[in-house]
Formats: structure tokens, C-alpha cells, sequence
């Protein structure tokens, strides 16, 4: 009983510094109370995502864009960055004159701009991650 009582607080303290969300509160809160959750286990995902490397993450991203993300577990920022490339990549192709430049025009923005924006967006989540500040899609 002890144990729970000092997980609870523990996750309270996380909660009151802002470094969990009220569901990520309550999620952690269900699962000691039922004994699911070890002292171990009361990781936040921005800790996890500190302990990751930036290098790993650019290099993911600069070879194969989507590893990034899923190394990351950003899955949030991944759907929201391929969105936003994948809307700009048909303004372009739009603004062509015939298809063959618009799908050359489009998979320009896809291979040049997609790898860059993903090492610098997932290398700065990281970083923000090991200075204790929100990510931009908390």
C-alpha cells in the first residue's frame, strides 16, 4: 500500500510540474491502483524522448523520412508534417503547367523538402525534450 501511495505521488508531483497531461495522469493513476504500473514504468514520453539520439534521428530522417518519426513515436507530429508537405507538394505540382513537371515539381518538394523539415523537426523534439520544454504538438 505504501509503494502505491508513493507511485501516486510521485505522479502527482509530474502532473503539478506539467511534465504529464491530465489523461496521461489518469492512465498512470488506473494502472497503480490496479498494479499494473511498476516505479519503473513511470516514464513520461518526454523523458523517453530525451533519452533518444539526435544523430539516429537525422539520419533516419534524411535516408528514410518516416523512420524518424517512428523512432521518435511522434506520431501526432508525423501525421501533421506529411499533411502540411504533402498539401505543399500538390500547390506546386498545381502551379505546373503540364503533368510530367507537376509530378517532377512534386517529388522534388518530396525528396528534398520532406527529409530536411523531418531531421530538423524530430532533432529539435529531442532537444526541447532534454531542456524539459513542450513539444509543439502537446
Amino acid at each position: 500500500m505504501n509503494d502505491k501511495l508513493q507511485k501516486l505521488q510521485e505522479i502527482q508531483a509530474l502532473r503539478d510540474k506539467n511534465l504529464i497531461t491530465e489523461e496521461e495522469f489518469s492512465k498512470l493513476r488506473q494502472d497503480i491502483l490496479m498494479g499494473k504500473l511498476s516505479l519503473s514504468q513511470l516514464q513520461t514520453d518526454r523523458e523517453r524522448l530525451a533519452q533518444k539520439k539526435i544523430w539516429v534521428v537525422v539520419l533516419w530522417a534524411l535516408f528514410i523520412p518516416i523512420g524518424a518519426y517512428v523512432y521518435t513515436r511522434r506520431w501526432k507530429a508525423f501525421w501533421i508534417t506529411f499533411t502540411c508537405l504533402g498539401l505543399l507538394g500538390g500547390a506546386v505540382g498545381a502551379t505546373s503547367e503540364d503533368v510530367e513537371e507537376a509530378i517532377a515539381n512534386a517529388f522534388v518538394v518530396g525528396s528534398i523538402v520532406w527529409p530536411l523539415a523531418t531531421s530538423i523537426d524530430n532533432g529539435a523534439a529531442i532537444s526541447r525534450a532534454r531542456n524539459n520544454e513542450p513539444d509543439w504538438t502537446d
